[in-house]
């Protein structure tokens, strides 16, 4: 149909492979030994931390690792937990699949990386640290040893503590959302590290207490925020409880019982969608197939992906303008977990995964792959996308240079903005061009669910060439913070608790 025809024997482990490279993109807070990408030597957090100015035996912040959330340099509790629900979640579904592929190790470091930054984002019983850095942030377009710095190469001090969730302004939608990724981090890590299994449970537990004697959204939040509230999170936060903690079933099961019936007859897409904000589609299939219920939705929803759901001219999945990927592959996940080997599933025969796919990856129209630098042999890979690290700019210019410095290898970017089929390559475009971590989260769920007999295992590292194709090189330590400016963030840091101890 278009004149980038699809890879007959295409390694779905090698999309598997190029979607974890992205998370390693993203890390912060790592030390030089452990970068991958020239950015992550200078691009330092360290000050991320609690409101006390604390920093670890290491003279880190406790906050000063995890993952940037996008194109910037945000840190956010509720993307990323829903991220790292999504790859535990496949990850229990596709074992089999990622060793297959050889990618045990990286996908089981992918998802602790983010854990154990939600895990230190949750300090006390109920207290969690929803951010690092405010939307205000987005204006600038910095390099990453420049995050400390504002516009006029003056050192600032970025905050963590602006929007607390306590027991005074509660955030129940990313509290049970935390839930559900710690409960499904323990059962993937049950056999794996049960001591950290344990961990993941405690805080699983405490966190369900958090959010359910303390319900509510607060009202200072910039963005991520759940705009129809948070019953969809009660149901998934009770359901993986259930899963992980049978013996107490009786206590969670008040809180999905009864809650699916209104995907028996669905009306509205966003019913079906599974994001960062809509969960109940995603509950459901799990509480059906999981614990035993037998509440019969979840070939519905399945069905209405398959018919109901409207498609771009080429024939993606339509959902909204901004980040409809993500949309797509998600409608994807759905169905391929729910009919990974499971008798109760109906619709069999239907693949849509694949398609969607294969559109993504460079059998569309616009002859694009969709994923940065990685696609169809044939197809055009975006280079310039929307994500600082990689452009690279010089003074603070999103135009300075022309190119993005170095190429990020597998990250899912929005694409078409509507039926149209509407994408070109532009870094201003945001809404096209700009990668995060949930999207790649399905990515990576999608690209393991499809490892066939025709896949097989892959190297681990993976070339990476800046705009010249020449091999990455290391920024030169010169572009680091300066003694001073170090020291004016140290005395800024200092200074914020001598005031707080008066």
């Amino acid at each position: 149909m278009y004149s980038v025809p699809v890879d007959e024997n295409f390694n779905y482990c090698e999309g598997l492979k190029a979607g974890l490279l992205f998370f390693k993109a993203q890390r912060t807070g790592i030390n030089e030994n452990d970068s991958e990408f020239p950015w992550q030597v200078n691009s330092s957090t360290l000050f991320d931390t609690y409101k006390n100015g604390k920093l670890n035996q290491n003279g880190d912040g406790y906050l000063s690792r995890g993952y940037f959330d996008a194109g910037d340099y945000l840190k956010i509790t509720n993307p990323l937990s829903f991220s790292m629900t999504t790859l535990s979640w496949s990850f229990l579904e596709f074992k089999l699949n990622i060793e297959k592929c050889g990618l045990l190790e990286p996908y089981l470091s992918a998802l602790k990386t983010g854990v154990d930054w939600l895990i230190a984002a949750h300090p006390e019983d109920n207290l969690v640290y929803r951010q690092c850095g405010i939307e205000s942030d987005h204006s600038k377009w910095e390099r990453p040893y420049e995050i400390y710095i504002n516009q006029n190469g003056e050192p600032f001090k970025r905050d963590c503590n602006k929007q607390i969730i306590d027991e005074i302004n509660p955030s129940s939608d990313i509290v049970l959302e935390m839930v559900a990724t710690m409960s499904s981090t323990s059962k993937v890590f049950e056999l794996i590290d049960p001591d950290y299994s344990n961990l993941c449970k405690k805080h699983a537990l405490s966190l369900w207490n958090f959010g359910i004697n303390y319900q509510g959204i607060p009202s200072f939040v910039e963005m991520y925020n759940s705009t129809d509230g948070f019953e969809d999170e009660k149901v998934w936060a009770s359901a993986w409880l259930s899963f992980i903690d049978p013996i107490n079933i009786d206590q969670y099961k008040p809180y999905y019982q009864g809650k699916c019936e209104i995907l028996k007859s669905i009306n509205n897409k966003w019913d079906v969608v599974y994001s960062w904000a809509n969960k109940l589609a995603a509950a459901c299939i799990f509480i059906e197939k999981n614990l035993n219920e037998n509440i019969n939705v979840s070939n519905n929803i399945i069905n209405y992906w398959n018919s109901n759901i409207e498609k771009t001219n080429d024939g993606i999945f339509f959902i909204n303008e901004w980040g409809n990927n993500r949309y797509s592959l998600g409608g994807c996940l759905l169905e391929a977990i729910w009919n990974n080997k499971n008798k109760k599933s109906t619709t069999l025969n239907i693949h849509f995964s694949e398609k969607q796919v294969n559109l993504i990856l460079g059998n569309n129209s616009n002859h694009y792959s969709y994923v940065s630098q990685f696609g169809f042999k044939s197809s055009k890979l975006p280079l310039n996308i929307h994500h600082r690290p990689s452009h690279n700019p010089i003074n603070f210019d999103k135009l300075n240079p022309i190119n993005n410095q170095y190429s990020i290898v597998g990250a899912l970017l929005p694409g078409p903005i509507d039926l149209n089929d509407t994408y070109y390559e532009d870094r201003n475009n945001y809404k096209m061009n700009e990668p995060a971590l949930d999207y790649n989260s399905i990515f990576v769920g999608v690209m393991a669910s499809l490892v066939n007999q025709k896949s097989s295992k892959v190297e681990l590292s993976f070339p990476i060439y800046d705009q010249n194709n020449q091999p990455y090189t290391i920024v030169s330590s010169s572009t680091k913070l300066s003694t001073t400016q170090m020291l004016i963030l140290f005395l800024l840091n200092w200074r914020s608790l001598f005031i707080k101890s008066l």
